[in-house]
C-alpha cells in the first residue's frame, strides 16, 4: 500500500475541515487531529474528480476553489469571477476542467447557471467564465449537464425539454447536434467509454403523457442513441442515431444506470401515485434494456421467485466491474437478490437470494466490485450487511459481517474499498450528528466523531492515474468468509418466544392447547386459573349500604305501615268524612318528596345484590332528580269505624302476617346452583290509580302515591329505567323498564305486573 492515510472533509457548523484516516490504527480520535485544511463554513462543497481541488460555495465570497496541496492557505484559495452568493449546487466535469454552479433565478441576475473553465498548473490558476444560461424554473438538484466519461462531449438539457450536444470543454459554444423528441426529457445518462470507438452511447428517459386528471394517456419511453464524433476542436462533428426504444406503461421520473461496459442499462421508473392502489408511496417499474434493444425485461413483472409486492422497487445497482447487479424489491421487509447479465445471450437470470426478508433499501458497491453493502437507512433501523464476492468466475456473494448505523443520512465507500463511512447529517437529523467509519470485512467501527451540527462529509477521490490501492486478495476474502461462517454457526439461533408451560420436556407439549381441545383436564392443585371477581359499584363512606338486619327492620316497619293504611282504607266507606286527629297535615307528612337527584360524577349508592338474579336484573342504581313537583291536593279523611270492628280487622291482619314470610318475602329468591331464576308475567291489568311505591337510593321504600303524581313526575324526567317500583303492595319490586317494556308508555299503558301465584319473590 503506497499510503497509509485517506483524507475526507467534514462540513460542520463553524468550518469545513479536511482530516485523514490512518489505515494502520484500529481506534482513532479524529476529532483531536489537526486538520489538513480548514475554511469558514460554505453552503455547499464538492471534490473535483481527481481529488486535487475542492469547490466551495461561500455566502460571502461566492464560488471558490481551494487547492488541497496548499492546505487552504490564502494563496491556495481562488475565487471564481462573477459568481453568485446564493449557489445551491455544484458540478464538475470528469476531467476536473469545468465547474458549473447553479443558483435560484432572480430578476437582478437572470443567468442563474454559470460555467467556468479552470486550469491550475505550477502554482498558477486560470479561472475564466466561459458560459452562462438562464433557467427560471429549475428545480433544486436537477441535472442539466452530462459529460461523456472522457469529457469530449456534453449533453445539455434546454428549457424546452430538448437535448443539445456541445463540446465538453466549451458549453457555450456551437451546438453540435440537437435531439428533438416528442416530449420533454426528464433524465439522461452516458454509457462508459467504448474501447477503440468514436461512438458514445446516450440513454434518454421521456415521462408518460397524462391528462388534466393525472391519468396516463401515453406510455413513457427509454431510448438509446449513438453519437458518432468525427474531428477535433472546431472541426468536431457529431451525428446522432437512435439505436433502441422501449416503452414503459407508467413513469414520471427515472434513474438510469449503465453496466460497466455499456452493453445494457437499468431504468428505475417511478410515479407519485399508484393507480392500482397497492402502495401509498406510488408505483415503480424496473426495465432492463440491452444496448441494441433486442432484450427488454421488466423485472417488476418477472415471476421468478418474486416476493410479495414485487412492483415496489427499493433499490438497484450494477457492479462497477462485472455484469451483475443487486436488486431489492418488495414491500418491507424486502427481498435482496443477485442477478447475472449475459451480454452474449442477452439474458438476465436470478443468481442468488442474498436476503429473503430484511429491512433494506440501500445498495453500495465498492469501486472494485468485491464488496457490497446492503443497508436499511432513512426511515429504517440502520441494519447493515456486508457481502463479499466469492473467488472464482461464478456470480456469487456471501455475507462477511454485519453492523448497525442508526439514523444514517449518507454513506460512501473509501478509496481502498475496505472502509465504509456513514454519517448523520443536518437538517435531516437535528440530533446525534456525526460520522462512523467501519471496517467492512469484520463489521467493527474504526472511528466515531460527534458534532453539534454536521452538514456534509465526502471521501477524497483517488485519481485513476495514481492507483494507490489494490483490490482485496482472494486469500483475504476466503479468510473473512470462513470467519463469518464460523461466527454464524456459533451464534445462538433466534427462536420465537414460548411460555414456560410450553417449554417442558417429556412429551408434555402445550398443556393449555391440550386442555382447550379437551384432551386433558385442568390440574385441581393448579391455582393459577383465573377466578371470577365480584364487581361492586363504587360508593361513598357516608352512603354505605345497610346490613341485612337493618333491611329486615325497615321492611317490618313498612309492613306495619301497610297494615295501618289498609285499615284506614276500609274506614273510608261512610258518607261522612270525619277528620283524623292530625288532619290534613298527617296526609301530607305521609307522602315523601319525589326521588332525590343522583350526583352526576358518582353513581348513587345502592343495595348490594342478594343473588345472581338481582345482579342481572339491574337492582336500583340511580334515582330520579331531586326536584319537588307541585304539592298534591290532600286526601279526604276516611270515616272512623266502631272500636269493635277495628279490633276484628286487626286480628285478621295479624293472622295473615303470621302465614306470610316477613323480610324474605320482599327479597328475590336465590336460584339454585347451576340454574337461572325465572321471571313470569301475568295477564295485563289496568293501571292502578293509587298504591305506587318505589325504593330510593338508601333502600327506603317511599309511597304509596297516586297515578296522577307518578304521571307528573315521569313527565318531568324524575324516574330512570332502573328505578325499582311497584303498583301494589302485594307485588314485588321491578325496574321501571320491566314494568313498562318498550313500546309501552310508562303510567299510560297497562303495566307488566309480576305473577304472584307462587308467592312473592
Amino acid at each position: 500500500m503506497a499510503t497509509q492515510n485517506m483524507p475526507f472533509f467534514v462540513r460542520e457548523k463553524d468550518a469545513i475541515k479536511v482530516i485523514s484516516l490512518d489505515l494502520s490504527a484500529n481506534d482513532q480520535a479524529l476529532d483531536k487531529q489537526e486538520p489538513v485544511l480548514s475554511l469558514p463554513t460554505p453552503k455547499t462543497s464538492l471534490w473535483s474528480p481527481d481529488g486535487l481541488l475542492l469547490a466551495l460555495a461561500d455566502g460571502v465570497n461566492g464560488v471558490q476553489v481551494a487547492e488541497l496541496a496548499k492546505g487552504g492557505k490564502d494563496e491556495g484559495v481562488h475565487t471564481c469571477p462573477s459568481s453568485a452568493k446564493t449557489v445551491q449546487s455544484l458540478q464538475w466535469s470528469p476531467n476536473s476542467k469545468v465547474l458549473v454552479a447553479i443558483n435560484p433565478a432572480n430578476k437582478g441576475d437572470p443567468e442563474n447557471v454559470k460555467v467556468w473553465t479552470i486550469d491550475i498548473q505550477g502554482g498558477k490558476a486560470d479561472i475564466q467564465l466561459s458560459a452562462q444560461f438562464s433557467y427560471p424554473k429549475i428545480e433544486k438538484g436537477k441535472k442539466i449537464f452530462e459529460w461523456t466519461p472522457d469529457s469530449l462531449l456534453c449533453a445539455r438539457l434546454c428549457n424546452d425539454g430538448n437535448l443539445t450536444i456541445v463540446s465538453g470543454s466549451d458549453l457555450g459554444g456551437e451546438v453540435l447536434a440537437e435531439l428533438a423528441l416528442a416530449h420533454a426529457v426528464q433524465s439522461f445518462a452516458f454509457a462508459p467509454p467504448q474501447p477503440n470507438s468514436n461512438r458514445s452511447r446516450l440513454a434518454i428517459f421521456v415521462p408518460d403523457v397524462r391528462d388534466d386528471m393525472q391519468r396516463v394517456k401515453g406510455p413513457a419511453e427509454v431510448t438509446i442513441w449513438d453519437l458518432a464524433a468525427q474531428g477535433e476542436g472546431e472541426d468536431l462533428v457529431v451525428t446522432p442515431y437512435r439505436k433502441a426504444v422501449a416503452s414503459v406503461s407508467a413513469g414520471q421520473v427515472s434513474e438510469i444506470e449503465w453496466n460497466w461496459d455499456g452493453s445494457a442499462l437499468l431504468a428505475h421508473c417511478q410515479t407519485e401515485v399508484d393507480e392500482t392502489g397497492t402502495s401509498y408511496y406510488g408505483s415503480s417499474k424496473l426495465l432492463l434494456l440491452s444496448y441494441d434493444g433486442t432484450e427488454q425485461l421488466e423485472l417488476t413483472e418477472c415471476e421468478e421467485q418474486a416476493p410479495s409486492g414485487s412492483n415496489s422497487i427499493q433499490a438497484v445497482s450494477w457492479s462497477p466491474t462485472r455484469d451483475e447487479f443487486v436488486l431489492i424489491r418488495g414491500f418491507q421487509p424486502a427481498q435482496a437478490s443477485l442477478w447475472s447479465w449475459d451480454k452474449q445471450a442477452k439474458k438476465a437470470t436470478l443468481a442468488k437470494i442474498l436476503l429473503e426478508k430484511a429491512h433494506r433499501n440501500t445498495i453500495r458497491f465498492n469501486h472494485f466490485g468485491s464488496l457490497v453493502c446492503l443497508a436499511g437507512f432513512g426511515n429504517l433501523a440502520g441494519d447493515v450487511d456486508f457481502f463479499g464476492r466469492v473467488p472464482g468466475d461464478k456470480c456469487d456473494f456471501a455475507r462477511v459481517s454485519s453492523c448497525q448505523a442508526h439514523c444514517t443520512v449518507t454513506s460512501e465507500w473509501s478509496a481502498d474499498g475496505r472502509h465504509f463511512l456513514t454519517a448523520v447529517l443536518a437538517p435531516r437529523m437535528r440530533v446525534d450528528n456525526g460520522i462512523g467509519i467501519w471496517r467492512a470485512l469484520t463489521g467493527t467501527k474504526v472511528s466515531e466523531v460527534l458534532y453539534e451540527e454536521l452538514f456534509d462529509v465526502q471521501w477524497q477521490p483517488e485519481p485513476a492515474s495514481k492507483a494507490q490501492f489494490s483490490d482485496i486478495a482472494a486469500e483475504e476474502m476466503e479468510t473473512a468468509l470462513k470467519d463469518a461462517a464460523g461466527a454464524g454457526a456459533a451464534a445462538p439461533k433466534r427462536a420465537a418466544y414460548r411460555p414456560p408451560v410450553a417449554r417442558g420436556g417429556g412429551g408434555t407439549g402445550n398443556n393449555v392447547a391440550a386442555m382447550m381441545r379437551g384432551e386433558m383436564a385442568p390440574d385441581p392443585v393448579d391455582d393459577r386459573r383465573r377466578k371470577p371477581r365480584e364487581v361492586r359499584p363504587p360508593v361513598r363512606n357516608e352512603d354505605r349500604q345497610p346490613s341485612p338486619d337493618a333491611v329486615d327492620d325497615q321492611l317490618a316497619r313498612f309492613e306495619a305501615h301497610e297494615k295501618r293504611q289498609q285499615e284506614s282504607q276500609r274506614k273510608d266507606s261512610g258518607d261522612a268524612a270525619p277528620q283524623h286527629p292530625a288532619g290534613n297535615e298527617r296526609g301530607a307528612a305521609r307522602r315523601p318528596p319525589p326521588p332525590d337527584v343522583p350526583v352526576p360524577s358518582q353513581p348513587p349508592p345502592q343495595r348490594p345484590p342478594q343473588n345472581a338474579y338481582e345482579q342481572n336484573a339491574g337492582y336500583p342504581q340511580t334515582a330520579a332528580p331531586k326536584v319537588a313537583p307541585q304539592a298534591p291536593a290532600p286526601r279526604k279523611a276516611a270515616p272512623q269505624q266502631p272500636p269493635q270492628q277495628q279490633q276484628q280487622q286487626q286480628q285478621q291482619q295479624q293472622q295473615q302476617q303470621q302465614q306470610q314470610p316477613k323480610a324474605a318475602a320482599y327479597r328475590l329468591q336465590e336460584p339454585e346452583r347451576g340454574g337461572q331464576a325465572q321471571v313470569s308475567h301475568g295477564a295485563k291489568m289496568p293501571c292502578p290509580a293509587h298504591g305506587w311505591q318505589y325504593v330510593d337510593p338508601k333502600q327506603n321504600i317511599q309511597g304509596p302515591f297516586t297515578l296522577l303524581e307518578m304521571q307528573q313526575w315521569q313527565a318531568m324526567g324524575y324516574f330512570r329505567p332502573t328505578l325499582q317500583m311497584r303498583c301494589d303492595a302485594a307485588d314485588r319490586f321491578l325496574p321501571l323498564s320491566e314494568l313498562f317494556p318498550h313500546p309501552m308508555i310508562p303510567f299510560q299503558s297497562y303495566p307488566k305486573r309480576p305473577n304472584n301465584a307462587n308467592g312473592m319473590r
